[in-house]
C-alpha cells in the first residue's frame, strides 16, 4: 500500500504529485504493509468446569506466518475477554498463540495454539482440581463456625467460615502446594495439601482438626457432653434413690 513519496529525501505524501526537475532528483515511492481488517473474538478460560475470572493472559495472532499483534490482557466476569485479531477466511487463516500466564499472582505457565479460518469464540480449560476443606473438632464434629484461610503458593485464595470450596488450577510445572489454617475458639490448626496434574477435574476433600474442647464443639462434640452430664445424673439419681430406701428401712 502506497505510503509517500521521498523527493530528494523530503517526504511527500500527496499523490500524484507535480514536479519541475532543474538538476539532479532522486524521487523514491515508499510503501507500507496493508492493514488486515480486523474482528473480535471473545476467548474463555475455565478452571476444569468453572469459568476463571482475573486470569492474565497474552495472545499473539500471525497471518501467514508473520506476526501482526500481541496483547496482554486479563479474563473478566465469566472468565472471558475479548481478543481482536486480523478477520480469518480459509483464503486467510489467522493463528492465535495464547498464554495463560497466572491467575491472583501464581504463575500457571500453559500455551496454547488455534488456527482459525472463521471469527469462532475461542474456550480453553486449564488443568484444576476442587479443594473442599471441613474443619472439625477431634471428635469429628463439624466446626460450623471456625474461620478457616487457603493460601497456595503463599497466595491467598480462600478464606470464610465453616466448611470451604475452591477450584485450584495446577500450573504447568505439575503441582502446587496449599496450606490451609483454622481457628475457633482460641485454637488453632494447620496443614498442607499438594495437588498435581494427576489428579485434575477430581474433588479433594481434606478434614482441619482444629483441639477445641469438646465443651465448645457444636454439634455431635456438644450433644456428647449433655448425653455423659445426664446419663451421670441419672445415676446418681439412682444411688440417692437406693440409699433413701434403705435409710427408710433401717427405720
Amino acid at each position: 500500500m502506497f505510503s509517500q513519496w521521498l523527493v530528494n529525501g523530503s517526504s511527500i505524501s500527496a499523490n500524484p504529485i507535480t514536479l519541475t526537475i532543474n538538476g539532479p532528483t532522486t524521487i523514491e515511492a515508499v510503501f507500507g504493509q496493508a492493514v488486515p481488517p480486523t474482528t473480535t473474538i471473545p476467548l474463555t478460560v475455565y478452571f476444569s468446569s468453572t469459568p476463571a475470572t482475573g486470569v492474565a493472559v497474552q495472545y499473539s495472532a500471525y497471518v501467514n506466518g508473520e506476526l501482526v499483534t500481541t496483547v496482554s490482557a486479563v479474563t473478566g466476569p465469566g472468565g472471558s475477554v475479548e481478543l481482536t485479531i486480523p478477520t480469518p477466511s480459509p483464503s486467510q487463516p489467522v493463528t492465535i498463540n495464547v498464554t495463560v500466564q497466572s491467575w491472583r499472582g501464581i504463575p500457571l505457565g500453559y500455551t496454547y495454539s488455534y488456527t482459525l479460518t472463521s471469527a469462532e469464540p475461542i474456550t480453553m480449560t486449564v488443568p484444576s482440581a476442587e479443594l473442599v476443606v471441613t474443619p472439625v473438632s477431634p471428635s469429628g464434629g463439624a466446626l460450623v463456625s471456625a474461620v478457616v484461610n487457603i493460601t497456595c503458593s503463599n497466595i491467598p485464595i480462600a478464606s470464610g467460615v465453616g466448611q470451604q470450596t475452591v477450584v485450584v488450577p495446577i500450573p504447568s510445572s505439575g503441582s502446587i502446594t496449599c496450606t490451609i489454617t483454622g481457628s475457633s475458639n482460641g485454637r488453632a490448626a494447620a496443614t498442607t495439601v499438594t495437588l498435581t496434574s494427576s489428579q485434575a477435574g477430581q474433588v479433594i476433600t481434606r478434614t482441619l482438626v482444629i483441639p477445641v474442647s469438646e465443651y465448645y464443639t457444636p454439634n455431635i462434640g456438644f450433644i456428647m457432653i449433655i448425653t455423659v452430664v445426664a446419663v451421670i445424673a441419672i445415676i446418681l439419681a439412682v444411688i440417692l434413690v437406693r440409699e433413701w430406701g434403705k435409710h427408710r428401712s433401717r427405720k
